[in-house]
């Protein structure tokens, strides 16, 4: 039986609250106050009743609005004020009770304190309106809050949707280790008792789960963390389960971390679920007679639900995406895409002060991968050249992109596709398309670094070397060293700060002005 049935008894302490609150008739004390402020315990079923027989409902759980909140402020304001009372100390005068301080008690029941709080809240209990003022009227809200923007202030900090960055969700997984009182949280942390239990409840949710959507969540962002598929394939098939664990130290932990929004302990605990996952689906497949291509594909179905993706295939999507990609592109990075674009990063564009777009990066990979892996491979008629049947190709291709076909009708590109010798590698084809693209979009003025000439091998291409003769700068003016990024940004602060640098992404890029898509004139 409920507490609010109606054919239950009263208890005792139900029929006293009756006969302090309840009036004879209407809804109003002796002193004029709706008798649900002057109470702000629980109401009785008599007091329920009462204000439903006046079309008030008072049972219901519906979140306090802003204008509602913004009116608990301005009524304790106004009575700290009347009263002298300090403003900023509102939770200390509400909470304490009478074993603390019988003075607080006193003043507040003279002085009718719970029903001017509650005032202009008809349709809200005094002790809906109590609970709510413990969680807002805060003694950290109140030291930093400008009256003059109450209501902009209360949106902002009760009704704006917050995200935590990696340091405050530290905080945060901090707390939720040392298993702290949710109103201890709250206080530390600047924010209300009842968003503190729910942050903390969904962290420690997210820190429990080891469902299947979470495995493949840990999965993908672990691959783009410094997880290599690639390695962890090679160590399945050989059954080598001690180098396959060993993977997990060239995980970016904290990264991961990050992502996941999970502690860096339970990151651990699920890349080791990951792998033994994999190397126990792996083995099943094997034992039922399946090839290692089809186990290998039954593993990774239990990790992602997407298909597995061939080189060839990535290279297409890449195909796909130079063709579409705009001078805005810029919320995918090639660090995530391949393992080329991480070491294309770290050898070549994080060590150069001229910034190339994502754009111009992917086009780059694309047309390396072309010079050694379609374009050589292509019949040639017999009245044709190489270059002649590459261009054929290319313009009957229905995904080219208009850079690339640009970008073929450049003379010393021409020059380098019909050399016999192509790139060993294909890191150094992509390395020569990038030189071939900037010796024509900048007419030569693009020098290239001589500290970068270790890039390229004494047997590379040779148009590639014929430009590289004329171009290389031994001032290396485009070359970013960590004493030139530390230089760079301390004279952004006008010399007020000595920094040691260790990243050499601190340091601004320079822009390029120019339309990536400028017309290269056909020869």
């Amino acid at each position: 039986m409920s507490r609010n049935d109606p054919y239950r008894k009263k208890t005792k302490k139900e029929e006293e609250l009756d006969l302090d609150f309840l009036p004879e008739t209407g809804l109003n004390t002796p002193d004029g106050y709706l008798f649900y402020h002057a109470n702000i315990l629980n109401l009785t079923k008599d007091q329920y009743e009462r204000t439903e027989a006046h079309g008030i409902n008072l049972r219901s759980n519906k979140n306090f609005s802003i204008e509602e909140t913004v009116t608990i402020f301005q009524n304790w304001r106004k009575y700290a004020m009347d009263n002298g009372l300090e403003v900023k100390k509102a939770l200390k005068y509400m909470m304490t009770s009478k074993k603390e301080d019988s003075h607080f008690v006193w003043h507040r029941y003279v002085n009718n304190f719970w029903p001017k709080l509650c005032d202009g809240l008809p349709h809200r209990s005094g002790h809906s309106i109590r609970e709510r003022a413990k969680n807002v009227l805060t003694d950290s809200i109140l030291e930093t809050l400008d009256w003059e923007q109450l209501e902009e202030q209360v949106r902002e900090k009760y009704y704006t949707p917050e995200t935590y960055d990696d340091e405050k969700l530290k905080e945060w997984r901090k707390v939720l280790t040392d298993k702290h009182k949710p109103t201890h949280v709250a206080r530390v942390m600047g924010i209300t008792a009842t968003k503190a239990v729910a942050v903390l409840a969904k962290l420690k949710r997210s820190e429990e789960r080891d469902d299947p959507t979470m495995i493949h969540k840990c999965y993908e962002a672990a691959t783009s963390s410094g997880l290599n598929a690639d390695k962890i394939r090679e160590h399945v098939v050989n059954n080598n389960k001690t180098e396959l664990d060993n993977l997990r130290q060239n995980v970016k932990i904290k990264e991961l971390s990050y992502h996941l929004r999970i502690s860096n302990s339970r990151c651990i605990e699920l890349l080791k679920i990951v792998l033994k996952t994999i190397l126990d689906k792996f083995r099943e497949s094997k034992k039922g007679g399946a090839t290692d291509d089809v186990a290998w594909s039954d593993a990774m179905r239990e990790m992602s639900k997407k298909p597995e993706l061939e080189k060839s295939q990535i290279y297409k999507a890449a195909e796909i995406f130079c063709q579409n990609a705009t001078n805005e592109d810029t919320t995918t990075t090639l660090a995530r895409s391949t393992e080329i674009g991480e070491l294309l990063d770290q050898k070549l564009f994080n060590n150069l002060i001229r910034h190339f777009r994502l754009k111009e990066k992917l086009h780059f990979l694309l047309w390396g991968y072309k010079r050694r892996e379609v374009w050589n491979m292509l019949p040639v008629g017999k009245d044709q050249n190489r270059y002649e049947a590459v261009l054929e190709f290319e313009l009957a291709n229905p995904l080219v992109s208009k850079t690339t076909r640009k970008f073929l009708k450049y003379g010393k590109v021409a020059e380098w596709i019909m050399e016999d010798r192509s790139s060993k590698h294909r890191h150094e084809a992509i390395f020569e398309s990038f030189i071939l693209y900037t010796h024509k979009k900048y007419s030569g003025e693009f020098k290239f670094p001589v500290k970068l000439n270790h890039l390229f091998s004494k047997k590379t291409s040779n148009v590639i070397q014929s430009i590289l003769e004329e171009t290389t700068d031994p001032e290396n003016y485009e070359y970013v060293s960590l004493k030139r990024a530390k230089t760079h940004v301390e004279e952004a602060s006008g010399k007020k700060i000595c920094v040691e640098i260790r990243n050499k992404n601190i340091m601004m890029k320079q822009a390029d002005a120019e339309n990536s898509d400028d017309e290269i004139i056909s020869i």
